[in-house]
């Protein structure tokens, strides 16, 4: 007894381009989204890896890690966006969705490809026609997949599954026709899928299930014949990945804190969050905070995690010995999330949405194995399940568009995830950063305030805080922010740039340029290093050198406020005076207009022989309030 009817190819192709279709509908909201400044801003739009696209930049993404992660391929991709279409966030979002199509077919044609794979001589496995097509709808328009797509730089998600789900399907054909060339693109495509994202290292147990699910038999030196390839490019995966992990400090037990306790319960909890939000997508979050009680222990109730994470390990050994399919199903899901099981205390959130992109689809083909089961063992329910099947994707194609708009910008997405949990210090500390950046200062000290309340060594929060007081003026108490930020952290090379610029307003020079060297230590390249330590050496009269540090923000930044006009001053010091004038008239042009400015353009005029010129400038100085150029114009105007 089958699902349906008609279980010709033609059909599942038509009921698969119709999920296409839906699917396009229901993730049309990211089309129109905005960069999410969560991480976007530094994988896209700060990230020099990307700015250009050429053969030295591409060395450069294979040669190291970038944030904690080994992904060159997903480096590639992303900076091939921005070389064709600029900082579209459009083109960016597109390109996801169109991965995310194509992982649809993939789905599609890998379960197609496992369900009537056989030996010669060996009938066909017998389960229903239209699985693939289910498994591949559901997949296609699940909630839970949002964030893959709806999120720019979660391009290695997307991008991994595609050369991950192509091996897969490789492999299949290796072992239906036992051509070799099937073999070798199916182990090239799992290098792929490694070089895009480390957690492809697991599709070799993946091909392990497979060969159980095909009661394929082997030796030992068959296995390794077969696997060898593979298993050593997981190995090497694995450890890039850990080494890169480990570089920027994600694996420290101190960066979450979690106790001897919570290792027991963490990883059962995340377990069972990640099957329930699979099976029932609701109250998604973009972050997932640890469960506390109120005094910071972990919650009584949370320890139930265990025993039913105990009960999920044993239906997973019942089913081994019982029905291959569903054995198969759950040990996909098993492999596939078994790494973000908080084994190892990686981040500061219980679980996260886009780890279940692939490993979902084993849940999804226990659904679909479940809805085959009922029509058989009560024929009268076909019409029961049609509706359902109905519903059910109708329902998750409305869900996945409202949970796209939650994407629409960084605001929407934070405002989301504090209405879900208030209690989350970084996204109150992310959101603040949103408010500083849109001008309401308010809002951010509300929010940066309640985050260092909730998190009192957030050194972060500190960070921004002080940030925020230095741009209202207030350097004395930002002074104090910076200083706690550091004393917790003291590898922020950003918070050492903005106490220099604190430090250059309080007059005090040479602890600024102490700050800026450590910031420059610590590999921070942006304008505003160059600007402050030029802004101290011109207070020290050391005016050459301050010119060189005006230059490097010149090359990086042309427009950077007030760097022609310090630049001009420190070369009318230097005794250079037509670099003087070009720089104080881009100044004045850009309005810089100041009687100091004009007063000193005027006397670089001059003396370089323009008398008219200068005694013009110097009189509007004078006009303009500034009573010490008429000591210049009784010099040299009379």
């Amino acid at each position: 007894m089958r699902l349906f009817s008609n279980d010709s190819q033609k059909a599942q192709i038509l009921l698969l381009l119709f999920t296409l279709i839906i699917s396009v509908l229901a993730y049309s909201p990211v089309f129109f989204n905005a960069f999410v400044n969560w991480d976007d801003n530094v994988y896209i739009t700060s990230n020099p890896l990307l700015n250009g696209f050429n053969l030295i930049k591409i060395v450069d993404m294979f040669s190291g890690s970038f944030e904690g992660h080994y992904h060159p391929l997903t480096l590639i991709s992303l900076s091939a966006d921005n070389f064709f279409f600029g900082l579209s966030p459009k083109a960016f979002h597109i390109h996801n969705l169109i991965l995310h199509l194509v992982n649809t077919c993939l789905v599609f044609l890998f379960l197609q490809k496992l369900l009537s794979s056989g030996q010669p001589n060996r009938p066909a496995n017998n389960y229903f026609t239209y699985l693939p097509v289910f498994v591949a709808s559901l997949f296609a328009v699940h909630s839970m997949n949002v964030e893959a797509i709806a999120w720019a730089t979660a391009r290695k998600d997307v991008l991994f599954s595609f050369w991950f789900l192509l091996s897969l399907v490789l492999y299949l054909d290796a072992f239906r026709t036992k051509k070799k060339l099937y073999y070798y693109l199916s182990v090239f495509a799992f290098l792929l899928a490694c070089l895009s994202k480390g957690q492809a290292f697991v599709l070799p147990f993946c091909l392990i299930a497979i060969d159980y699910f095909l009661k394929e038999k082997q030796t030992l030196a068959i296995f390794l014949k077969n696997k060898i390839a593979y298993l050593l490019i997981a190995v090497l995966t694995a450890a890039v990945a850990i080494y890169a992990q480990k570089e920027t400090g994600y694996t420290s037990k101190d960066a979450s804190g979690l106790s001897t306790q919570e290792f027991l319960v963490y990883p059962s909890l995340s377990l069972i969050l990640y099957l329930s939000k699979i099976v029932l997508p609701l109250n998604l979050s973009a972050y997932y905070p640890y469960p506390e009680s109120a005094d910071g222990s972990i919650a009584a109730l949370l320890w139930l995690s265990i025993p039913l994470a105990l009960a999920f390990l044993s239906i997973v050994f019942f089913a081994l010995r019982k029905n291959r399919l569903i054995a198969f199903a759950l040990l996909f899901f098993v492999i596939n999330i078994f790494m973000f099981l908080k084994w190892i205390p990686v981040s500061n959130y219980i679980i996260a949405d886009r780890y279940t992109y692939l490993a979902g689809i084993g849940i999804f083909i226990l659904a679909a194995y479940g809805l085959n089961e009922l029509i058989i063992r009560k024929p009268k329910s076909k019409l029961f399940v049609g509706a359902l099947l109905i519903l059910l994707f109708s329902s998750l194609s409305w869900n996945t568009y409202n949970r796209c708009k939650v994407w629409e910008n960084s605001l929407t997405l934070l405002n989301d995830i504090l209405a879900k949990n208030p209690r989350v210090y970084t996204a109150l500390n992310s959101r603040g950063d949103v408010f500083a950046s849109e001008g309401d200062t308010a809002s951010a000290m509300r929010d940066f305030n309640m985050a260092i309340q909730l998190r009192p060594q957030f050194s972060r929060a500190y960070g921004n805080r002080g940030t925020l007081l230095a741009k209202t003026g207030d350097c004395k108490r930002a002074l104090t922010d910076f200083n706690k930020s550091l004393k917790i952290n003291p590898s922020q090379p950003a918070i050492y740039a903005n106490r220099a610029r604190c430090l250059n307003l309080n007059g005090e020079f040479n602890a600024a340029l102490a700050d800026l060297e450590k910031s420059a230590r610590l590999g921070f390249n942006n304008p505003m290093l160059f600007y402050e330590t030029g802004i101290a050496w011109y207070n020290l009269k050391d005016f050459n050198k301050a010119i060189l540090e005006f230059n490097k923000v010149e090359k990086l930044a042309p427009e950077y406020p007030s760097l022609h006009m310090y630049r001009g001053y420190a070369n009318f010091n230097s005794n250079d005076m037509p670099a003087t004038i070009s720089d104080l008239n881009i100044a004045i042009a850009k309005g810089s207009v100041n009687p100091v400015s004009i007063a000193i353009r005027g006397m670089a005029k001059v003396r370089s022989g323009d008398k008219n010129g200068g005694c013009e400038d110097l009189s509007k100085a004078r006009e303009m309030g500034l009573t010490q150029a008429q000591g210049e114009i009784e010099r040299y105007c009379r």
